[in-house]
């Protein structure tokens, strides 16, 4: 499904995202909630739809958010797609909305990952979790592919994560606020080769919130950004790293529902949990040509400050963190932030027409469990 262009992002908020969170989940959710409906200039009783999302956070984290703040009696809706939750969330918002089942729906992405340790475990369901394989060295292996089939070098793969470190150093909100340099990401303790510990997301608490309208309704006093495109799926059997079928073919939708092409894009929050998957997506998105990619990061071609596409304004998940419900939320909040013109000193000039790319989950024999693209956009 695929929304219609008469929707639009009304209001956005954030909860700074952080090692460890002095607040439990609901608080953490409140607090990006209330910035959201303040940004939108919405009260509590108007909004008709909540939807949360979360990987860890269920049961009923919707339910225990709002009741501290007497916003009981609306429709609550609590979503589980892994690392996609969020913008999975937004999807089921805008179909609300665009129905005329909901006047005002606020979509939010919360989760409290400290508690997970340095890496998201993988499930004893999972054949490779059974077997001992962790998360990074799933991903390992599509690196180390990656490097031999398109010539691309370690210090091609480890610019990835200086680039993002370097763009988080510009976002409050971000975990990280420090850049790092080649010889550090390198040096990193390793991991699984190729990755240093610097290849990999780290998880972080957090939230983030967006409020959903009609583009015809929208509150006084909002800036409200248009959503051009949604296009959300599940990997097929037949899927298989490191083509990025299950993006390659979400890209398509989105860019032909939106009415825009790949090279539209003035700047894009891709899924980088780890360093080689913004270099796959950058390809499986058309934003570059097959086995470019890492070198053109390195290049410098995708920084702030550089003409054309921007990737990961915001840090990506190797700088923001990554609390794995929220991830999704606050990639559309850079962009709707990019596209007001609001972000500060990390700034597109003349920002139109943003993307947002997810992926979540690992079921082996699916390329992910989940998947979403969004495109934004105030052309003309």
């Amino acid at each position: 499904m695929s929304t219609p262009p008469a929707l639009v992002i009304a209001g956005v908020g954030i909860e700074p995202f952080v090692g460890k969170h002095p607040c439990d989940a609901d608080e953490i959710a409140r607090r990006a909630l209330l910035a959201a409906l303040d940004d939108a200039s919405v009260d509590i009783p108007e909004v008709d739809l909540w939807v949360f999302g979360s990987r860890f956070e269920h049961p009923s984290i919707g339910q225990r958010t709002l009741c501290a703040l007497g916003a009981t009696g609306a429709t609550v809706l609590n979503t589980e797609n892994a690392c996609a939750s969020g913008t999975v969330g937004l999807q089921i918002a805008a179909a609300y909305v665009a129905a005329g089942m909901a006047r005002r729906a606020v979509v939010v992405g919360v989760e409290r990952a400290s508690g997970l340790g340095s890496s998201v475990p993988l499930p004893s369901w999972d054949r490779l979790g059974r077997a001992g394989v962790t998360h990074p060295a799933r991903y390992a292996l599509d690196a180390a592919r990656y490097l031999v089939e398109h010539g691309c070098t370690a210090e091609q793969l480890a610019a990835v994560s200086v680039k993002n470190r370097r763009h988080a150093a510009l976002n409050p909100a971000a975990r990280f606020q420090t850049p790092v340099t080649l010889q550090e990401v390198l040096g990193a303790p390793p991991v699984a080769d190729p990755f240093t510990r610097l290849h990999c997301c780290a998880n972080a608490d957090g939230a983030a919130a967006l409020v959903v309208t009609a583009a015809d309704d929208v509150p006084t006093g909002a800036d409200a950004v248009p959503l051009l495109a949604i296009a959300t799926g599940s990997g097929a059997r037949a899927d298989r790293w490191p083509t990025q079928t299950l993006t390659r073919r979400l890209a398509e939708r989105a860019f032909a529902d939106a009415g825009v092409a790949p090279s539209d894009v003035d700047v894009a929050e891709i899924y980088d949990a780890f360093t080689i998957l913004e270099i796959l997506s950058a390809e499986g998105l058309g934003l570059a040509d097959s086995g470019t990619a890492g070198r053109r990061i390195a290049a410098g071609d995708f920084d702030l400050g550089t003409p054309g596409l921007v990737l990961n304004s915001g840090g990506g998940l190797l700088g923001r963190g990554h609390p794995l419900g929220a991830t999704g939320a606050a990639q559309v909040v850079e962009i709707v932030q990019q596209l007001r013109g609001v972000a500060g000193p990390r700034q597109i000039p003349g920002a139109q027409v943003g993307l947002v790319h997810t992926l979540g989950g690992n079921v082996r024999e699916l390329e992910s469990n989940a998947g979403a693209v969004i495109i934004l956009g105030r052309r003309g």
